[in-house]
């Protein structure tokens, strides 16, 4: 788990391919955070994130703020 205020514009992307899904990435302590969804964040947002490290980044399975709690499936 980190913890931290979001740095950047937050990007979502739509993914077609077979099942189509979203991809949302942004920056937290200057680590890439990637999560499967659209989690209703921004940047400057405080938010703690779940996930494992892969690389130079983190797949998050988890995104909370002081409002809600985002979770995804592996």
């Amino acid at each position: 788990m980190i913890e931290g205020i979001i740095e950047d514009k937050v990007t979502v992307e739509f993914l077609p391919m077979e099942l189509p899904s979203y991809r949302t990435t942004f920056h937290v302590n200057g680590l890439k955070i990637e999560f499967s969804g659209i989690p209703h964040i921004g940047q400057g947002d405080v938010v703690k994130v779940y996930g494992r490290f892969i690389g130079d980044g983190i797949i998050a399975r988890a995104i909370e703020t002081n409002r809600s709690l985002y979770v995804t499936e592996e």
